[in-house]
Formats: C-alpha cells, structure tokens, sequence
C-alpha cells in the first residue's frame, strides 16, 4: 500500500508539472519499479457516468480492472482529483476503444476517457495531462462520446450578450407547447444558434442558464393559469449538469413543474431565502459579502444576486448599504463614538468613503447628523 501511495503521489506530481529538480526520471521510475520507457508518452484520464457507487472504491475497483487489461507498459495512477489516469505509449493508443468497450460490456462501468496528445519526453507528460483534463470537460457538449481526444476538441469562446431574443421565443413556445417533446424542442431551439460560432465556456453557459430559469420563471407566473412551485427544481444544481443534453432536460423538467405546481410553494421558498440573507445582513453588516452570505444560504452569488433583486426590488450592496446607514445613525445617536469607529463597526475602512456614503443617503453628514440629534 505504501508503494502504490509513493508510485501515485509520483506521477501525481510529475503529470501536473509540480515535480521539483530531483532524482533523473529513469532512476526514479526505476526505484518506484514502473516502467521507464514510453514512444511519445501520453495521458488519459477516466471518468465514470450515472454511478452511484462510493467515488473512492469505484476509483479503485477501476486501478484493478485496467492492471488487468493494460500491458506493464502502461501505468495506472490514481490523479491528485481522485481519477483513475492512464500513462501508456502512443503506439497503444489503439487499445482503448476495446479498453471502453470491455468496462461496459463485462464489468457494466459506463467510463468516459479524456485523452491528451503524445508528448516527445516523459518531462513534458504534464501537458499531455491538461490536455485530458480539459477533453474530459468536452464532454459537456460531445454527449454520448465516450473517447474523448483532445485533438478533436474544439476552441471556447466568450458569450458576447444574453439571448433576450432567444428567451422571447423560448417563453411563447413553452407557453404553446402541449406536450413534453414539444417542451424539449423549444429548449433545445433556444441553445442552438449559441453553438453555431463555436463553443461558448460552459462556466457562461451555467450562468446564462441560471439566468434564464429565474427570468422565465418569473414571467410564466406572472401569467394567469401557471403555478408558482418553482422551489422543487433548484436552479443551483445546474452547475452540476454534466452534460448539455442533461442541461436540456433538467429545464423541461423545471417548466413542466412551474406549469402544474401549487400556487404558493415558490414564493415562500423565495421568502424564505430572502428573510435569512437579510438576517445575516443586519447580524454582520461589517463584514458581509455577497460571497460570504451566499455561501451560508447556500447559493451561487450569481443566483442569490438575481432572487434578491427579483424579490425585494433592490440589489444585494443597495440594501447591505442601506442597513449599514441605519445601524451607523444609531450608533451615532447613542453612542459617543468617533465617526471613524461608527464607520469601522458598519463595515467601512475608510471614514471618508463612509461620510460621502452617509450624506448621499441621510442628506447631512455624520457629524451633523449627531449635533441635529443632540439638539
């Protein structure tokens, strides 16, 4: 066990590009006992799909079963992620189209691989190892590709603007639509012409989507005859999706709810939400973020920032300012702080910044504020 802990943290170290100036390769491979000599070396890295087995045994369960299928040319390593990873030659590449089809067919593991591109030494593995991370990421929208080779991956590109067209259009037809297929039509119609110049990032994607989920969804019940029971399909799970297609899904799914659910659910949820951000708000003013209080509602900053001004008509910082103005005007009334330790206890550095805040909301400024008081 300690050597296969040495051999994994070995690799880990050398495919990430973080080994340090040591022992020649050759002498190191030697001492770990693997295999020192590759034709242009490469990495692939596995990714199991639709389990829900303990990540760690089927982690292992994986090293086991390719020790058995893979000649001793080729390593299996455990990556700093938890991933079962592959160092083999590229001459063997074409072992793994049946190295797939044998997990799927004798053991039923259905594994996606992301492989990298061969590298002329094994001091430069690691770059043939971020090339199989991000193929492995591909999968986002390769679907039900299983062998993923990062030469035929595409380049990503930036989403310039939100579809406000697409969205219009998506809304009339879920409004339209009479039947699940027609629902996934019309989902599937608006993520189309996004493709068509290339592959937006999928991190813009998640954030476009989310977006849009909270826009539509506010709009459709708006409307007479659509209920509210959003709250059953969390819009904070679409970071997790692992694939467009499973994005796709996941939406008619959520406008199939919002069209037949109870009438009230949603808005309570949101109420809910909305009470318990501003409770930590007012608690820690001095130092609350959008992030911090994000974190403890356990949202996405960007979600939480866009149910706060759907449901309370104000941004996240106009109200945390607005708060923080109100404790600073009783702290001024009943204390006998100095304006720097009033702004201080509010959440403000810098006491200037804090009177120029405090004059533009209350219309005098601090230390006028305090003589009015008195007076």
């Amino acid at each position: 066990m300690m050597m296969t802990w040495m051999r994994d943290r070995f690799l880990q170290l050398l495919t990430s590009g973080r080994r340090k100036s040591g022992l020649p390769l050759k002498q190191a491979f030697d001492q770990l006992g693997l295999h020192p000599f590759y034709t242009y070396p490469a990495i692939a890295l596995l990714h199991p799909i639709g389990t829900r087995q303990d990540p760690y045994s089927q982690t292992e369960q994986l090293r086991q079963i390719l020790m058995q299928q893979l000649p001793e040319t080729a390593i299996v390593y455990i990556d700093d992620q938890g991933r079962a990873a592959i160092l083999f030659s590229w001459s063997a590449r074409h072992l793994l189209p049946a190295l797939q089809r044998t997990l799927m067919d004798r053991w039923q593991l259905d594994v996606a691989f992301g492989i990298g591109q061969p590298c002329r030494q094994l001091a430069e593995v690691h770059r043939s190892y971020v090339q199989a991370d991000a193929a492995l990421h591909s999968r986002f929208y390769r679907g039900s590709e299983r062998l993923l080779y990062a030469s035929d991956q595409k380049p990503y590109r930036t989403l310039a603007d939100y579809p406000e067209q697409g969205e219009k259009e998506l809304l009339a037809a879920i409004k339209a639509a009479e039947s699940e297929h027609e629902l996934a039509e019309a989902v599937h119609r608006f993520f189309e012409p996004l493709l068509e110049e290339g592959l937006p990032d999928i991190k813009q994607v998640y954030e476009m989507t989310m977006r849009l989920l909270i826009r539509t969804e506010r709009k459709l019940l708006a409307d007479h005859g659509y209920g509210e029971s959003h709250a059953k399909t969390e819009v904070t799970a679409i970071p997790g999706m692992e694939t467009l297609e499973e994005l796709e899904a996941y939406l008619v799914r959520c406008y199939q709810e919002i069209r037949k659910s109870p009438v009230s659910e949603a808005k309570e949820n949101h109420r809910r939400i909305i009470q318990k951000t501003i409770r930590f708000m007012e608690q820690e003013c001095d130092k609350a973020t959008l992030c911090e209080v994000a974190r403890k509602v356990y949202m996405t900053p960007t979600y939480l920032s866009l149910l706060f001004k759907t449901n309370t008509g104000q941004t996240f910082i106009e109200h945390l300012t607005q708060i923080r103005i109100e404790k600073a005007k009783e702290l001024l009334r009943t204390t006998h702080f100095k304006n720097y330790e009033v702004a201080e206890q509010v959440g403000y550095q810098d006491p200037r910044y804090f009177s120029q805040v405090f004059k533009k909301k209350v219309g005098v400024s601090p230390t006028e504020f305090r003589d009015a008081v008195a007076n």
